[in-house]
């Protein structure tokens, strides 16, 4: 049976986000600053408190850490980059020492839990596929566990896939249509 995955707007995807959450941005240039707005309107709007944001090093804005989210979200990277440094020395956001390496083994081995991944890739192939691109470092691992899946691709659109149990990649539908974890990696 092929999966079918329903387009939605940014503000749709980040509805399924209950306070309490932990959710896994992607890293570097592949974080998806449409959801994380979307997120942060939330925020502000009093709908949520106390979501887990974590990730590794990310780029552009990092709203999140903003003094008026304080109780709102809590962010716990795994590496401080420019546009967090400010709020982890000033203690409004956590930072979790960890090697590069082990980032993907607090999801798998489940030291940190991952309700939601928020993730961004390219558009779908012909077939399908899509590439995590850069962000292939804790990404695909916390993509492993969440029950929904937000993910924006670089064309601007937004797709949902809901998932119960958490997925795996021998269990899941997923946006890299994965037939083994290999091609989850590095899809043709």
């Amino acid at each position: 049976m092929k999966k079918q995955y329903q387009a939605v707007t940014a503000e749709e995807a980040v509805k399924v986000i209950k306070s309490g959450d932990h959710v896994h941005i992607s890293s570097v240039s592949n974080v998806p600053q449409c959801l994380v707005k979307a997120l942060c309107d939330r925020g502000r709007a009093g709908e949520l408190k106390n979501v887990y944001i974590h990730h590794l090093h990310t780029e552009g804005a990092a709203p999140y850490v903003n003094p008026e989210f304080e109780g709102i979200f809590q962010h716990n990277a795994f590496f401080v980059g420019a546009n967090v440094r400010e709020s982890v020395q000033k203690g409004l956001a956590d930072y979790i020492p960890v090697f590069l390496g082990e980032t993907s083994k607090l999801y798998r081995e489940r030291y940190i839990k991952c309700n939601v991944a928020m993730i961004q890739v390219c558009p779908p192939d012909k077939f399908g596929y899509v590439s995590l691109g850069s962000s292939v470092d804790a990404t695909l691992a916390a993509m492993e566990r969440p029950s929904a899946m937000r993910w924006s691709t670089s064309a601007g659109s937004t797709s949902l896939l809901k998932t119960t149990p958490p997925c795996s990649p021998s269990t899941c539908p997923s946006p890299m249509k994965w037939r083994k974890p290999s091609d989850a990696i590095a899809p043709n």
